[in-house]
C-alpha cells in the first residue's frame, strides 16, 4: 500500500503548477475552488481528497485550513494579479498562496 501512496503523491506532485489567479477565477465563481492554508502541504491535501479521507478533510475544514468561502483573499489576488499554486482533484481546484512573483 505504501508504494501506491508514493505513486499517488508523485502523480499529484507532477500535476501541481503555479498559475495566475485570473485563470482560476471562473472556477471560483462556480464554487469549485478550495483555498488550502499555506501551512499545509498542497499535495498531501490533494492526495487525501483524492482518497476521500472524510475524517481528515473534515478536521482541516473545522480548523479553518480548507476554505471555499474566501472572497477577501480572492479580491486581493485579483487586485495584485497574483500567482497561486494549484492542483486539480475533480471536481475541486485546490489553490494555495504562492510566493512567486507574477511579473
Amino acid at each position: 500500500m505504501e508504494d501506491l501512496e508514493k505513486l499517488g503523491h508523485a502523480k499529484l506532485n507532477s500535476e501541481t503548477a503555479t498559475i495566475a489567479w485570473r485563470e482560476i477565477k471562473p472556477f471560483f465563481a462556480k464554487g469549485q475552488v478550495v483555498l488550502v492554508n499555506e501551512h499545509l502541504d498542497l499535495v498531501d491535501v490533494a492526495f487525501e481528497i483524492s482518497r476521500d479521507n472524510t475524517a481528515r478533510i473534515t478536521e482541516w475544514i473545522e480548523q479553518g485550513n480548507l476554505l471555499r468561502d474566501f472572497e477577501d483573499q480572492a479580491t486581493q489576488w485579483s487586485e495584485e494579479d497574483a500567482v497561486v499554486w494549484c492542483v486539480v482533484v475533480r471536481p475541486w481546484v485546490l489553490v494555495q498562496q504562492s510566493h512567486v512573483d507574477a511579473h
